[in-house]
Order: C-alpha cells, then structure tokens, then sequence
C-alpha cells in the first residue's frame, strides 16, 4: 500500500512540474512576443523620424511674365465705346506648389490699371498647369478694358489658363479673362442696361499670350 501512495506522489509531483514548466515556456514566448513588438514599434517611429527630417525644404516659386492681350470680338457695340485693340501687361506670379494648388497673381495692364488675381490650378506638374482665375481689375489710369464708356473703377475678373516649362527657367503662358463691370454699381446705376454691359463686357473678353522667368 505503501509502495503504492509513494507512486501517486510521484506522478503527482511530475505532472506538476509538467505544468509549471509548460507555464514558464508560455510566459517566456509571450515575453519575447512583447519584446518583438516594441523592438519593430521603436524600428518604425526611429525611420519614420529620420525620413521627415531629410524631408526635402518647401520651396516657394516666383515668376515675372509679359505679354499682350486682346480682345476676341473688338468694338462689337459702338454704344458702349471703343475697345482698345490690345494690352500690354506685365506681372508676377507667386507660390509653393508642394503645398497649396494656388497661384498669386498682380500685375499692371497698360495702359488700363492694376489687377490682382488668385489662378486655381487643377492641374499642378513640374512642367505644366492648368487653372482657373478670379480677382479684382481696378482701373488706376481711368480707363476700362471692356465696356469703355461705362464709368467704374473696379471690374471682376474671370478666366482660365495654361503655363507650360519650356526649359529650367523659362516659361510660356497663354488664357482668357473677361472684365465684369462692378456688379455693386451697375445694377444701381444703369438698371435695365445691366444685362446687355455685362452681355458686352463677355464679347470682349481678352486672350493673352506672354513669356515669363521663373525664379
């Protein structure tokens, strides 16, 4: 009997064993497991940070452009004054094309006044953009680019172009704006002639071609 209780005992404290070993290799594989993960967790954060912090520097794009405009139906409307057969413009484009799709435009038609314009861009490559434009034209020489005898001092511009690189620094532009006679004075003003200034003021809107530098 008891050679028999001595052989329970045994099994017993073997089968113990057993378990506390099994227990301690479990513990020991989830520890390494834990270990495994935060060694890849800080492997990652490490070339996370090291990739931004050779992140190329954001670079600004300045552009001085010339050129002439002119208008696509000239002195369709003998009523409303005659249209100047073209402009003369020179103006500066700024922008950082890896942050933001917008261009900031001012320049100086001649001999009409200043206009400032912010141009869309839908499409933003290296070499090529296509945009969409609006802004302000305030006539500082007393004289409109559309519409002439309508008296104003400020018109709303709208239109659309194109910039295509020619080479590392030499750019060619081309597009088309229209000039809205101040839509908080005309209305006002001249009351059943609204809609044919403005219906004027789009058959002269102007198409422009200019070269430009780019800085």
């Amino acid at each position: 009997m008891s050679y028999s209780i001595s052989n329970v005992s045994d099994d017993a404290s073997k089968c113990v064993s057993s378990v506390r070993y099994i227990y301690q290799m479990d513990v020991s594989i989830n520890y390494r497991k834990v270990l495994l993960m935060k060694y890849l967790f800080i492997s990652v954060l490490i070339s996370t940070i090291a990739s931004t912090s050779v992140a190329e520097p954001v670079k600004p794009s300045a552009k001085v452009l010339a050129g002439l405009g002119a208008p696509v139906q000239n002195n369709t409307d003998k009523e409303w004054g005659d249209v100047s057969p073209y402009t003369v413009f020179i103006s500066g484009r700024v922008s950082v094309p890896s942050v933001s799709p917008v261009q900031l435009n001012v320049g100086l038609n001649a001999p009409y006044g200043l206009e400032m314009t912010a141009l869309f861009n839908i499409i933003n490559l290296p070499y090529l953009a296509l945009h969409f434009d609006s802004g302000v034209f305030i006539s500082t020489f007393g004289k409109s680019i559309s519409v002439p005898s309508v008296s104003r001092n400020v018109d709303i511009v709208f239109g659309a172009g194109i910039d295509v690189k020619l080479s590392k620094n030499l750019w060619v532009f081309g597009g088309y704006k229209v000039y809205m006679p101040d839509p908080t004075r005309i209305p006002k003003n001249y009351g059943v002639y609204t809609f044919p200034i403005y219906n004027e003021a789009l058959k002269e809107g102007n198409a422009y071609m200019a070269i430009g530098y780019e800085f």
